[in-house]
């Protein structure tokens, strides 16, 4: 597998995808599936390349980073947020196949992820960043 997922809950505990994606609690799902039965709970949710961090989004302000070092914030900066503001993580793995004809000639891994949050005039936002694999 390319990048793998990590989530980092309000206690301290963790949910860390592994290599054959297979949920830890439930028989016949996947990691993510553990990770949403916790959905409000998520702290910090990573994607990591080779074991290391590559891009987090922080739900306790909505900033994304990168490589673990650098921080930033990826939405209008003059839309405003209450200061007791509820981040929901955002994530979708899509997986793109490319073929001629019959065959396959290859593809692509894409992570999207991010947060939905509600500004002071009850308006939803939605933002997140895609990377591939």
């Amino acid at each position: 597998m390319g990048m793998l997922f990590h989530a980092q809950f309000k206690d301290g505990s963790y949910i860390t995808q592994n290599d054959r994606d297979e949920s830890v609690l439930t028989e016949g799902r996947n990691c993510y599936f553990d990770v949403l039965q916790r959905i409000d709970e998520v702290e910090v949710f990573s994607l990591k390349a080779q074991g290391r961090p590559f891009l987090s989004v922080r739900l306790t302000d909505g900033k994304f980073g990168t490589l673990g070092l650098y921080e930033f914030i990826a939405h209008d900066p003059t839309i405003v947020f209450p200061p007791d503001t509820k981040y929901t993580l955002l994530y979708q793995k899509h997986v793109v196949h490319h073929f001629n004809g019959p065959s396959r000639v290859g593809g692509e891994v894409r992570h999207e992820m991010g947060w939905k949050a509600t500004d002071v005039d009850g308006k939803e936002h939605r933002v997140s960043i895609t990377v591939t694999d």
